[in-house]
């Protein structure tokens, strides 16, 4: 079916009353190329008698007018009997010249080579007989330069006013800086806009069988919620792009067994349009999906920290939501898109990096959060257990119940999620239980200290997001789950201690905190560190005085490594002692070099 705006475009140029030069406006990403290659190039065709012949050009890469020109004149002379033959004629010239010289004397190469030896009045009286074409320009807006713009208008204006050619600019008038110009060269500015349903019957063509009906729904519902939103995404390469991701990560995650693919790839498409959309919408960074992602955490760690210092808890109230408004106003948005999934960091990695994390099936189930062939224990938690039957049902709670309240040391982030299913079970009375009971029992095992297992909290990377039911945001809660997220840095901590005296280099470099941009040094003791640094290579020494030289000289070391200043300032002495110890004259200056760089970084941290 052809468009509205390709009958317009139409129309417009058999309009004899004014010149045939018409802008197709669009913002960048709405369709322009596409409805050109897929629509109005087959309608100027079927009307060869009246547009002639169809020449495509992109500006994109062109230097001067003379080379729109020369594209024109060379398209021209190759359609006409005379010009073909006079092509010819130059092209054997040119050919003979290229063998005696042992110049490429391809077709390509041959043709520029006559189109730069036409004679200024050959040329010129090229320009000015050309007639019965149709010429597409795409992509003005591209060219930097406003004078070479300005001169190519001015040149497409004259082939349609002396030489009746149709002329079709294809720009994004927003982009263009010289406005009155382009009131003066065009008889119509036709503007091209997009309904979500129009974008979702270009992608359900172009993509066809690769795009299932799920999708296609998924995307249209995204449309909408944005719209919702007043957010404009109706941008088709955009949704291409995402689109792009969905289909190659779907390909990644189908061949890993026991996974529940149908719930896989709804998570996949929702998590990977909503962040794609967000994106574009609001120009947000891979950095403030991270930060909106942390609060799932820091809300139980640094949070607990800071009311835990204070004696009164009113005011420390207070003080975290006035730190936590400062970036209240972007998250909102966040939430309102992702209120009914589960946003996950590795996603959001691939959405901005389009790389898949190279590691096995086992691996990237858990950094992606992909669902295992769901058990009736699953679907509640997911809260997918509509379909369930009553027997499954009654299985799942007894499962959920289990995980609550049976046994210790349980998945953090399984627990937590266990607890958003429970209340909310009870809260729309699918059980029949009194919620401050079961709230007293949950605290009261919180309180035990073991029914979670500290070491299952994540803090690198690819932490996975809380959305914590509101019965357990509260002051008592938080510091009870605190607890156990503080367990888990202490362990972290330790576990990154030893493995830095073991080997510092894999230990900062391939570590799940990106290390070897953020403070570190404060996780280790000093007497540990004097002791088990003398016991390395002298060479591996070296390295690692290298690597604190580069850290420290960057102009805002002060503010990252500040909080590293009391372990420094306790370790130089230290060393120094240690130096005195060391027997062997390398040894004794490798350490003194250490000193040395230390006492460096002090300076930059003091």
């Amino acid at each position: 079916m052809t468009s509205l705006v390709t009958l317009q475009i139409v129309e417009q140029l058999k309009d004899n009353s004014h010149p045939p030069i018409i802008l197709l406006n669009g913002v960048w990403g709405v369709g322009k190329t596409y409805l050109i290659e897929n629509e109005l190039k087959a309608k100027i065709e079927e009307d060869k008698e009246y547009f002639g012949d169809y020449h495509y050009f992109s500006a994109y890469g062109m230097r001067s007018v003379t080379d729109f020109q020369d594209q024109v004149v060379s398209l021209f002379l190759c359609n006409q009997n005379e010009g073909s033959r006079y092509v010819s004629t130059g092209l054997a010239q040119v050919g003979n010249i290229a063998r005696i010289f042992g110049a490429d004397k391809s077709e390509a190469g041959l043709f520029q080579g006559v189109m730069s030896g036409l004679s200024g009045a050959v040329r010129q009286s090229t320009l000015q007989n050309l007639s019965n074409m149709t010429i597409v320009l795409d992509d003005l807006e591209r060219l930097i330069d406003p004078k070479i713009i300005a001169d190519i208008l001015g040149t497409c204006l004259r082939f349609a006013e002396h030489n009746q050619v149709k002329i079709i600019v294809v720009a994004n008038e927003d982009a263009l800086s010289d406005k009155s110009k382009i009131e003066k060269t065009f008889s119509d500015i036709i503007t091209l806009s997009r309904s979500s349903d129009e974008l979702i019957n270009i992608l359900s063509d172009k993509y066809k069988s690769t795009l299932e009906s799920t999708t296609q729904m998924l995307i249209l519902r995204y449309l909408n919620k944005f719209k919702d939103l007043s957010l404009n995404i109706d941008n088709l390469r955009v949704i291409q792009r995402a689109i792009n991701r969905i289909i190659k990560l779907k390909n990644r995650v189908d061949s890993i067994e026991g996974l529940d693919l149908p719930l896989t790839h709804e998570i996949i498409t929702q998590q990977i349009l909503g962040v794609s959309f967000l994106a574009y919408a609001k120009c947000y960074s891979e950095k403030d999906f991270k930060d909106f992602l942390s609060l799932g955490l820091t809300s139980y760690s640094t949070n607990f920290k800071t009311f835990n210092s204070q004696r009164n808890g009113e005011d420390v109230e207070k003080e975290l939501c006035k730190d936590e408004q400062k970036i209240e106003e972007q998250n909102k948005i966040i939430r309102s898109i992702f209120s009914s999934i589960s946003l996950n960091e590795g996603i959001v990695h691939f959405c901005f990096t389009n790389l898949i994390p190279f590691c096995d099936d086992a691996e990237l189930i858990n950094k992606l959060g992909l669902p295992i062939a769901a058990s009736p224990l699953d679907q509640l938690i997911k809260g997918y257990f509509f379909n369930l039957s009553e027997k499954e049902f009654d299985q799942g709670l007894l499962e959920l119940e289990e995980l609550l309240f049976g046994g210790a040391n349980k998945d953090y982030y399984q627990w937590v999620k266990g607890c958003e299913t429970y209340l909310y079970l009870i809260n729309k009375n699918y059980l029949n239980k009194v919620k401050t009971d079961e709230l007293n029992r949950l605290k009261d095992l919180l309180t035990q200290g073991e029914i979670i297992d500290f070491s299952t909290i994540e803090h690198g990377q690819f932490n996975r997001w809380l959305n914590v039911p509101e019965e357990l945001d509260t002051h008592e809660f938080k510091s009870l789950l605190g607890a156990f997220i503080t367990k888990s840095e202490e362990h972290k901590n330790a576990e990154f201690a030893e493995n830095f005296y073991t080997n510092w280099q894999q230990a900062i470099f391939t570590g799940p905190k990106d290390y070897d941009r953020n403070p570190f040094l404060h996780y280790l003791n000093v007497s540990n560190f004097c002791g088990r640094i003398t016991q390395w290579k002298g060479g591996d020494i070296m390295a690692f005085i290298g690597f604190v030289k580069e850290r420290f000289t960057i102009s805002n070391a002060k503010d990252r490594y500040e909080v590293e200043l009391p372990f420094i300032q306790q370790l130089i002495p230290k060393l120094k002692i240690k130096q005195s110890e060391v027997n062997g004259k390398l040894m004794n200056g490798i350490i003194s070099e250490l000193v040395q760089e230390f006492e460096l970084a002090l300076e930059q941290l003091t």
